[in-house]
């Protein structure tokens, strides 16, 4: 009678015991993928060394996860049951450290195109400036070009008091047109090449 009793409890007692045993000797693998770059690396190198790491373990999982759809779980013994678990384990974590670089990978492009974003708007903005500056400066020229340009060279004769002012003036006006053809190709220039820029 004893032994009816002894043989379920030391058959439930080995089950336990290779239960907790094969817990104790699992060792978990560790992923090897990084969720940050070396140092010596640049944000452009780090984003592609992070789009690398997350192409590995997306390949890691996906054959992972064929050879557990293979296995049929109904048919699996107690230590097979404990070891497709641990597998679905180890797959989670790979699963989270891919979710993990696929977001630094995500920050780091962020981080660029809010860079290259900043420098549009830096880009923009000396742009304004110098558009506002030219445009002040033509407005100013354009003004003197148009009191000068009625002025026939006998009114020139007319109102200076001096053969010398007469040459002032006529200086003057020779130089003032070269600098507003000079401003103008530089201007054109500017823009042409700003535009290109952008």
């Amino acid at each position: 009678m004893n032994i009816k009793k002894l043989v379920p409890t030391t058959l439930v007692t080995i089950l336990l015991t290779t239960f907790f045993i094969g817990l104790m000797v699992y060792k978990d693998k560790p992923v090897s993928a990084s969720t940050t770059c070396p140092g010596s690396m640049s944000e452009v190198q780090c984003y592609n060394y992070l789009l690398e790491q997350f192409t590995l373990l997306q390949k890691q999982q996906g054959t992972l996860q064929n050879q557990l759809n293979q296995e049929q779980y109904k048919q699996l013994s107690l230590e097979e049951k404990i070891t497709y678990i641990s597998n679905q384990v180890s797959q989670t974590q790979k699963l989270i450290k891919s979710l993990e670089i696929e977001i630094a990978a995500h920050d780091i492009e962020i981080k660029l195109l809010e860079q290259d974003i900043q420098e549009k708007e830096d880009s923009v903005s000396l742009m304004k400036q110098e558009i506002s500056v030219l445009e002040g400066t033509v407005n100013q020229r354009i003004s003197e070009s148009y009191k000068y340009s009625f002025l026939s060279p006998f009114d020139l004769f007319l109102d200076s008091k001096s053969f010398s002012n007469i040459l002032r003036k006529t200086k003057y006006l020779i130089v003032t047109r070269a600098q507003d053809i000079a401003s103008l190709e530089d201007y054109s220039q500017k823009v042409v090449a700003s535009f290109r820029k952008v």
